[in-house]
């Protein structure tokens, strides 16, 4: 798997604690829907494999994108409609990935 199409997801607690994070695939519906089901948590960092963040979400709300054109183009597309409850959010799936995967 290309280093490139995958994000680190980061949940910040109240208290500015950040759990374990997990890695999903950058797709407007991995993303749009830890987005949605992540609404409650203070704060959501999408990180890129170089550390940089690729979003930040705030109470459900991008706060922030290094992408503009992919949040115009791509997400805001899928995500609207999951936060008006007119498409359900699909399944998030964490991947595992072996050492070589993440060189490549």
């Amino acid at each position: 798997m290309n280093s490139e199409n995958i994000l680190h997801v980061f949940l910040r607690n109240k208290e500015g604690l950040f759990a374990q994070p997990f890695v999903i695939r950058k797709t407007p519906e991995q993303i749009a829907s830890v987005i949605v089901r992540t609404q409650e948590v203070p704060e959501v960092r999408f990180v890129d494999v170089f550390d940089m963040p690729y979003i930040v979400v705030q109470g459900g709300f991008v706060h922030k994108t290094m992408n503009q054109k992919f949040l115009q183009e791509e997400l805001l597309p899928v995500l609207i409609p999951m936060q008006r409850e007119e498409v359900e959010p699909v399944e998030i799936e964490p991947l595992t990935l072996t050492k070589e995967e993440w060189k490549n």
